[in-house]
């Protein structure tokens, strides 16, 4: 029987969860840190798309940044609303522009920065609900999530 890490989820509106699944943005502006019980660096966090549709003068500064970035990437014009569409591990968490990467600095407004690694976008995102805060992934959602990015040989690790 396969065991499932346990998994927190953060919600960001539109066009800001697209920017981080899509790997363009790696940090996540936040008022607060995340609580040590919570996440700390080396957690694994789920990113959930708000179902709040997005600001279009967001959305124009997200598509100046990724042509900035010249990785061909295109910004949709439709978003995934209401589901969690990744998950990224948490590295820390700055307090200023200047501890980003100078590809992230533009994405930096503080006055905490949560950095984020290793991101992986689901290959289907996976509709619920969200939530304020850090909030527990539960019940069959957290085996799809690990299910779409463990092979199904592989052990996802930790206890359910």
């Amino acid at each position: 029987m396969r065991t499932y890490r346990p998994l927190v989820a953060l919600t960001l509106w539109q066009p800001w969860a697209w920017a981080i699944t899509a790997g363009l943005k790696r940090v996540e502006n936040r008022g607060w840190r995340p609580l040590p019980g919570l996440a700390q660096p080396g957690t694994v966090i789920a990113i959930h798309a708000a179902v709040r549709q997005a600001d279009w003068e967001d959305v124009a500064f997200v598509r100046e940044l990724a042509v900035r970035a010249g990785r061909g990437l295109e910004v949709p014009r439709v978003f995934v609303h209401g589901a969690i569409t990744a998950v990224a591990t948490l590295d820390g968490v700055v307090t200023s522009r200047d501890e980003l990467e100078r590809d992230q600095q533009p994405w930096w407004v503080g006055p905490l920065g949560w950095v984020l690694r290793d991101v992986r976008p689901l290959r289907v995102p996976l509709a619920c609900r969200g939530q304020q805060g850090l909030w527990p992934v539960s019940g069959e959602l957290v085996h799809q999530v690990w299910d779409q990015l463990e092979p199904r040989g592989a052990q996802p690790g930790g206890a359910a």
